[in-house]
């Protein structure tokens, strides 16, 4: 019997045949492509999330940039926290499953038309961002690394796109919390897709000049 070697390569390849059979059942072809921008935009939200918060869950929307949460969603808390990161002391006003800052807050909450800090609001800051940067062509055609460099001046869990310094992810997990969370996306639509499809109000960002 002959053993063969299977290079990383050929397991990259293996592994994305992998997700694309298991995104292929979507639904129609048309309705695919249109179904999973949208799927990829939210599993790039929660990517995002879970890098600057280490969750996904709903409780990242209460979360403190070093210690602690908040509760009260009707603006933003603007605690001042400060922690050694790397051998030199970092002062934050970073709160909510994005990590937002104060004076980020006090320019979008116009601009946006926003009138809490709530989960939606939020959702809406880190969107705009993606879009600021433009970066949302390339979350909708999954090219997944273009997009994070692009953001990487606004979020400093990101690898590159910024000189933060503070621990940055690496590309591969974040990667791979990508792809976990959009299969995850794409399982759910497929069971309920006769009843609603997946929707997300990004394109459509009120912007006051």
């Amino acid at each position: 019997m002959n053993l063969r070697i299977i290079s990383l390569e050929r397991l990259k390849f293996l592994g994305v045949l992998f997700l694309w059979l298991l995104l292929l059942p979507l639904s129609s072809e048309a309705a695919l492509s249109a179904d999973l921008k949208i799927l990829r935009v939210k599993a790039f939200l929660d990517t995002i999330a879970w890098a600057e918060t280490g969750t996904v869950a709903k409780k990242g929307y209460h979360i403190l940039v070093f210690n602690g949460k908040f509760s009260n969603f009707s603006k933003h808390p603007k605690i001042k926290q400060c922690a050694s990161i790397n051998a030199r002391i970092v002062c934050s006003t970073a709160a909510g499953r994005y990590q937002v800052m104060d004076f980020n807050w006090d320019s979008l909450k116009y601009k946006l038309k926003l009138k809490d800090f709530s989960p939606g609001s939020q959702d809406k800051i880190a969107l705009y961002f993606i879009i600021q940067k433009g970066a949302i062509a390339d979350v909708k055609a999954g090219r997944f690394e273009n997009a994070v460099c692009k953001v990487g001046g606004i979020w400093a869990s990101m690898p590159c796109g910024n000189n933060y310094g503070q621990n940055p992810k690496p590309m591969g997990k974040l990667k791979f919390m990508y792809q976990y969370r959009l299969v995850n996306y794409v399982k759910y639509y497929k069971s309920i897709e006769k009843k609603r499809k997946p929707s997300l109000k990004y394109e459509n960002i009120t912007i006051v000049r």
